[in-house]
């Protein structure tokens, strides 16, 4: 018999990054700094699985006049990386900052303060937040990064000193940055005064001038992982040796209806075409499978609201039907719908030119809807002018992924005041979005996403296919589970090592 293997044992994580421009939050647009700064800040509130709020650096809180004020209570344990303590001073300095931020949309933070009319300072462990409406004052919108009042002592200085590349976080969070050259490495250990469990090793994340050679690099121990969102990605890591993990993304893959133009005001129209989308064909073979079916376009688990299978099942007889009901049908036999005044359907479906899968997609969906009796043309645009199209209602239809914001503030995609690339319309619709956003207590708040899930059930301005998966490699190398998020892919880390 032979002798097992003798393994080594190290606390040393090896992770890819990019090239940053800067490790500060509040300015930065870089979704490797959004990720790791995960890790060395901590928000007043933070999201569990099911996208419902639970304290952080929060004691208490209470709301008042009428949900417009909300007293918040701190920690009093929390410690800062350089030792000076956490206090309601970092509170009020980071509201304000990214209120300032706000004004001229910098930051990835924007959105998340426009609600808050202004905060005050109560003692060194309480401050009042204090809103313009109802409407924005859900706590969900307190999970961004608190900054240390100390590190700059002004909002100006913080923006125009904070941007640089050599700025090095002082945070709260599980980890501490050891070491940092933003054109090598950035080195993260555990930080001793952390108030929960500590983490039991050290992460490096190695700057990539081209991720191409990471596949060999995990492979030889250099790396532990790598992220890829990809559709094709398994192609791309195709070695037996390689393990994966998929995770739910925050986007959604969607057909979205112009539902100002004729004869996408129908929804009977919308919903012959959703029932005419293949979706389980069109996952397999032109996202290769990563994604999941679901009924809606909120997130899967969203306050613990399932969220399974297709809303409108595949079923040209029922496409069909919708079309007849809507006044379409092959009155001369020739092979196309028309209505009694005899305007038959001509549509173009939008994609992005860049975007290999919705090339794929598009012509199967093209495909089914010319077996309705549609006239289609698929119109694939470069990046710039597939937006502005959308942006503009410059389109019929289109075929695109949508990301979502971590809040999962639904109103910029449906709110009739928002703007919303559908150009969708619906009082009800608005007052469950807002109560989603405004309400301040979670139970009224799932019952709102439910009444609003029945709705675009109903009006269907955009048919969800599915919502995208995204996939970590790793090799036996990585030791200990990975439970990643779409909003906290380190989920966990703080228990990973590597076995040589």
């Amino acid at each position: 018999m032979g002798s097992e293997k003798e393994y080594k044992y190290e606390d040393i994580v090896h992770l890819p990054m990019d090239m940053v421009k800067t490790l500060n939050p509040a300015i930065s647009s870089d979704e490797d700094t959004y990720h790791i700064t995960k890790l060395l800040y901590e928000g007043l509130f933070v999201l569990d699985d099911a996208m419902i709020p639970q304290n952080q650096l929060v004691q208490s809180y209470r709301y008042y006049n009428e949900g417009t004020s909300l007293s918040i209570d701190l920690r009093r344990d929390i410690d800062w990386h350089d030792g000076k303590k956490f206090t309601a001073k970092d509170v009020k300095f980071s509201i304000d900052l990214y209120k300032q931020l706000a004004k001229s949309n910098k930051g990835l933070y924007s959105d998340y303060v426009k609600g808050i009319k202004s905060i005050k300072i109560e003692s060194e462990y309480s401050v009042t937040v204090d809103y313009y409406e109802k409407n924005n004052n859900n706590i969900v919108n307190l999970i961004f990064p608190i900054l240390p009042e100390h590190q700059y002592k002004n909002v100006a200085n913080f923006i125009s000193k904070g941007g640089s590349s050599k700025f090095i976080p002082v945070g709260t969070g599980k980890y501490k940055v050891d070491e940092y050259n933003r054109l090598s490495s950035l080195t993260l250990v555990s930080n001793s005064d952390y108030y929960g469990e500590k983490p039991g090793n050290t992460l490096i994340f190695h700057v990539l001038p081209n991720k191409e050679g990471s596949v060999k690099l995990m492979k030889t121990g250099d790396l532990s992982l790598i992220y890829n969102s990809a559709p094709d990605r398994d192609a791309l890591v195709s070695d037996s040796d390689i393990d994966r993990v998929n995770y739910l993304s925050n986007e959604p893959e969607v057909i979205g209806f112009n539902t100002s133009k004729a004869p996408f005001t129908d929804k009977r129209v919308r919903k012959a075409i959703a029932s005419a989308t293949d979706s389980k064909t069109i996952l397999e073979k032109a996202y290769y499978n990563t994604g999941i079916l679901t009924d809606s376009i909120l997130y899967p688990g969203y306050f613990g609201i399932e969220g399974k299978g297709e809303v409108y099942s595949y079923d040209m007889q029922v496409a069909k039907d919708y079309l007849k009901k809507a006044g379409y049908e092959d009155r001369d036999d020739d092979g196309y719908v028309e209505n009694k005044a005899d305007n038959e359907i001509e549509l173009k479906i939008l994609i992005k030119q860049e975007d290999p899968s919705a090339n794929l997609a598009a012509p199967m969906l093209k495909a089914s809807l010319e077996n309705l009796g549609m006239t289609v043309i698929i119109d694939s645009r470069k990046t710039d002018e597939y937006y502005s199209m959308l942006t503009y209602g410059n389109y019929d239809i289109f075929i695109g992924g949508i990301r979502i914001n971590e809040r999962y503030d639904l109103r910029p995609l449906l709110h009739s005041s928002y703007s919303n690339v559908a150009r969708y319309k619906n009082n009800r619709a608005d007052k469950y979005l807002n109560a989603m956003n405004g309400s301040i207590d979670n139970d009224q708040k799932k019952i709102a996403a439910l009444e609003l899930k029945k709705i675009l059930k109903e009006d269907i301005p955009y048919y969800c296919m599915f919502y995208k998966t995204y996939g970590i490699f790793y090799t036996d190398i990585l030791q200990g589970e990975l439970t990643p998020n779409y909003n906290y892919i380190y989920r966990g880390c703080e228990n990973w090592k590597c076995r040589y």
